[in-house]
C-alpha cells in the first residue's frame, strides 16, 4: 500500500503529527517507534524528491541509515486524543 507523503507547504512537525496519527499508518505500523522512523523517512524522502513510497522501499532506507539501532534511541511523541 502507497505510504503517505508531506505536502509541500506541510511543515516537519505538522507532517509528523498527521502521519503519526494517519489511519492507514497506525494499521500499517500499529508500534509507534515503527510508525515514526517511517514517518520521518517519508519526511526525508520528500525532500530528496524521491519517487519511492512503499514500505519496503522505507524499511531500505531506515537500515541503511542506521536512522533506529534500537526501540530505546526512538523520541516519543505524545498526540493529542481526538
Amino acid at each position: 500500500m502507497p505510504l503517505p507523503m508531506p505536502s509541500k507547504k506541510q511543515d516537519h512537525d505538522a507532517w509528523i503529527e498527521a502521519c503519526m496519527s494517519s489511519e492507514v499508518m497506525n494499521k500499517e505500523f500499529p508500534k509507534g517507534p515503527q510508525r515514526y522512523a517511517v514517518c520521518e523517512s517519508q519526511w526525508k524522502r520528500s525532500k530528496k524528491k524521491s519517487k519511492a513510497s512503499t514500505w519496503e522501499e522505507t524499511a531500505a532506507e531506515i537500515e541503511k541509515s542506521g536512522m533506529i539501532v534500537s526501540e530505546e534511541e526512538v523520541r516519543i511523541i505524545h498526540l493529542p486524543t481526538q
